[in-house]
């Protein structure tokens, strides 16, 4: 049995802004990896955005969130649709079978039942991999949401490429002129469509995908500016496939909880160890 079998990413996860059972997120990342990931059921919660017990999906956060009493900066979600950009979260949600989604610390999965389509993700150090597969008929469409602060983006169609740039900073604190830059790219070709509201708070961008029944796509971050984040995706993402990078951030999990192995210990006392041991590895955030 892997160690990472014995981590619970939900653990410490049910908890609200009254009552704390910990006060964590399911985030899949690397260990001190520059973005983390995780599932957004409940935003009108603000900061407590996730609740195990919900069965509805609003997206894949990326966040940088260590606790809702310190908030998210550098943020946005990624939601499958069927080609209706839709505005709000409660708009855009779908139900999920929570029993069957898998949220590990190298991999996530969830069924969305109203988009008939299945969304796979795996971390890499500075982003993500992403594949989305759709029932045939149904058409294959993605959204990018940035709820807070300004964003700008830059659609380079040739490389199939898409560049946005968000100056939201939380609580604020930053230097003047803080900014997350994200490059996404998209294996499958991408009809780069409908942006709403992209001067102001609550942007969207719509991609479509025509003719496609299964899409891969995936993200990096920088703080530097486009060409930084576009050479971390090159680096880290681009030319593997979302299956390797799966495999690689599961390896580099079950190299740093191998650091300690705990024998002649119940399993359920095992699973509590490597869950904390876990928690102790997301952060602090590398920031370069």
């Amino acid at each position: 049995m892997s160690l990472l079998e014995y981590v619970n990413v939900l653990q410490g996860t049910a908890s609200s802004k009254r009552y704390s059972c910990g006060n964590t997120l399911p985030l899949m990342q690397l260990p001190f990896g520059m973005a983390a990931f995780a599932p957004q059921t409940r935003s009108d919660f603000g900061n407590w955005f996730f609740h195990p017990g919900d069965r509805c999906l609003e997206g894949i956060r990326l966040t940088h969130q260590p606790s809702p009493w310190i908030g998210d900066y550098g943020t946005l979600c990624i939601m499958p649709n069927n080609g209706v950009l839709y505005r709000s979260p409660d708009e855009r949600q779908s139900g999920i079978k929570k029993e069957k989604c898998v949220w590990q610390p190298h991999y996530m999965r969830a069924r969305l039942l109203r988009y008939h389509a299945e969304l796979e993700a795996a971390p890499a150090k500075r982003g993500a991999a992403f594949r989305i597969c759709f029932d045939s008929g149904y058409k294959a469409g993605v959204a990018i949401y940035l709820p807070f602060g300004k964003t700008e983006v830059e659609v380079s169609r040739d490389k199939n490429m898409l560049f946005i740039k968000n100056n939201y900073a939380g609580h604020g604190n930053v230097p003047a002129g803080f900014n997350t830059y994200f490059a996404f790219h998209f294996k499958t070709k991408a009809d780069f469509g409908l942006i709403k509201d992209i001067s102001e708070e609550n942007a969207a961008q719509q991609i479509l995908f025509n003719g496609a029944d299964e899409i891969e796509f995936s993200v990096a971050v920088s703080y530097l500016g486009f060409g930084q984040a576009e050479l971390n995706l090159r680096r880290e993402l681009m030319g593997k496939t979302a299956e390797q990078i799966k495999d690689a951030a599961a390896a580099e999990w079950e190299s740093m909880l191998s650091v300690f192995k705990k024998a002649d210990i119940p399993p359920e006392r095992r699973r509590l160890f490597y869950s904390c041991l876990y928690r102790t590895l997301l952060f602090p955030h590398c920031f370069y």
